[in-house]
Formats: structure tokens, C-alpha cells, sequence
């Protein structure tokens, strides 16, 4: 009976139980390079469901950029998009062929980082914009994404604030740490409440002149109450692992990463998540 109410990474949780999560990250995931002033970059992430139903394009993309405007001191921007595609034989037997896209809910905040770079800091907010009626593209977003699912949830405002760290050693080793809260404000709250999310995560890994790769973990905390029922940390606690890869081409970085659910909850509907980042640096 208590596992039935724990606080889930699962898909169907996200949209169900916490239906209108907010962005966990800004408009970041945070794995993106900061050590430059304008960058643009585009993401596309896919999930790898349990379902065989969901073509090979169902993913969600997203189009942020970074752009200075005195030292150390910039504006982020983000507009997110999902694709849901079904082609398939349903559990009644019948042919089942869909395909749905969705623009979720922008992003705007502001980027702080210190004289060498060591500590940064985002505020950022999410306005409602997303279209109520996508649901099967908002259910896709939320999958491939995790780490910011109020990208494709409507009907709530989010404000978000993160602070993180990194050092780069001399050895090439690189240690990474981010986190800070999330505060939901729903558009109606006769049904649903104003809620408080605390996010993390912490990686470790190497880098160069060319290239760079880090893994790690990357866990969300349900602060506010669940319905007065009394939960412990694992309870509202969800986790995952990571890991990321970029190389330096110039102008052009590209890069990979894989995120591995860690909970039950979660490998039931899909095993992993795939994503490609492309930056090009304006500078």
C-alpha cells in the first residue's frame, strides 16, 4: 500500500500525480557548455519505451540560446517541442496511426556567473503557454526529458532558481554540482496547490581542448506535502544516471547523452533516454 503512493519518476506519475511539475533546470539541462558568452544551442531527445507503438520519431526538441548582456551577466531563452507518433495494433485488435506536436511552454531568465567561471547562478520562469489539449505529445516531452518536465505540462506557472559549481583541475579533471528549488503556482487552484520541488545533481568526469565526458546522478525532491500522507526521503525522492560526451569542432560542438533510470517506476515504461546537443558558438 505505501509503494502505491510513492513519488514516482514514472511517466504516467509525472503527468498524473504531478501534473503541472515545473522546469527543474531553466532552460538548460546544465550539461551544456557555460564557458562562453552566446552560444545557440538545439536539443532532441527520445525515449526508448516499453510500448512498440511509438515510431522512431517521437522525441522532443528544444531551441535555447545565451546571450550576454554586460560581463558575466546574461539572458537564456528557451522554446520547447515534442512529437508523438503511434503506428500500431492497439490492445482491441484495431490499426492505431497518430501523430501529434505540441510547443510547450517557453522559458526566459537571467544567467550570473563569477570572474572565473567556478560558480553560476539562473533565475528563470515558465508562463502557461503550452496547449492543454496535446496530451499525447506532452506525455512524449515529459518522457524524454525529466529533468525539466514543466516544459510540457500546462496550466502553471513555474519560477526556478539554480546555483552550481564547477572546477576543472589541472589534470583535465572536471567536478560538477548544481541544484536549487523550483516554486509551481497552478493557473486553478481549486485543483491543485501551489507546490515546492528541490532539484540536484552532481558529475564527475574529464576534459580538454577537444573534447570532454562526465557521468553522474541527477535526483528531484518533493518538498511540499503529498496529500498529508507522511513520505519518506525515498518516497519523494526520484534518481537517474547520466552520461555525457562533447567534442570542440570550432565553432560547432556537438555532443551525446544517455540517462538510465534508476527506480522501478520508471524502468517499467522505458529503459533509457537518448539525446543529441548541438552548440554553435556566436562569439
Amino acid at each position: 500500500m505505501r509503494k502505491s503512493v510513492k513519488f514516482t519518476v514514472s511517466v504516467i506519475a509525472v503527468i498524473l500525480v504531478v501534473a503541472v511539475l515545473p522546469s527543474l533546470c531553466g532552460a538548460q539541462t546544465g550539461w551544456q557548455d557555460r564557458d562562453n558568452r552566446n552560444v545557440f544551442n538545439f536539443e532532441t531527445y527520445q525515449v526508448s519505451p516499453k510500448s512498440s507503438m511509438y515510431t522512431f520519431w517521437t522525441t522532443a526538441m528544444f531551441l535555447s540560446g545565451r546571450y550576454t548582456v554586460v560581463d558575466n551577466v546574461g539572458v537564456v531563452a528557451e522554446l520547447p517541442v515534442a512529437h508523438s507518433g503511434i503506428d500500431g495494433i492497439s490492445g482491441f485488435g484495431t490499426d492505431v496511426s497518430a501523430s501529434q506536436w505540441m510547443i510547450g511552454n517557453p522559458y526566459l531568465g537571467i544567467d550570473l556567473k563569477s570572474g572565473d567561471g567556478a560558480l553560476t547562478a539562473e533565475l528563470g520562469f515558465r508562463p502557461p503557454l503550452g496547449a492543454e489539449s496535446k496530451y499525447d505529445a506532452a506525455l512524449i516531452g515529459t518522457m524524454a526529458s525529466l529533468d525539466r518536465p514543466g516544459a510540457f505540462i500546462p496550466n502553471a506557472w513555474s519560477l526556478s532558481g539554480m546555483i552550481g559549481y564547477r572546477r576543472l583541475m589541472s589534470n583535465g579533471v572536471v567536478l560538477q554540482v548544481r541544484g536549487g528549488p523550483v516554486f509551481l503556482d497552478p493557473t486553478d487552484r481549486r485543483h491543485s496547490e501551489a507546490e515546492t520541488y528541490l532539484h540536484y545533481a552532481g558529475r564527475v568526469g574529464y576534459q580538454n581542448a577537444s573534447y570532454s565526458m562526465l557521468v553522474g546522478l541527477s535526483g528531484l525532491y518533493r518538498a511540499s506535502s503529498l496529500d498529508g500522507l507522511e513520505l519518506g526521503f525515498a518516497e519523494r525522492s526520484i534518481h537517474s544516471f547520466e552520461a555525457i560526451g562533447h567534442i570542440r569542432l570550432g565553432s560547432v560542438q556537438p555532443g551525446l547523452r544517455v540517462v538510465i533510470p534508476l527506480d522501478k517506476d520508471q524502468t517499467d515504461v522505458f529503459d533509457a533516454i537518448y539525446g543529441l546537443n548541438i552548440g554553435f558558438l556566436i562569439d
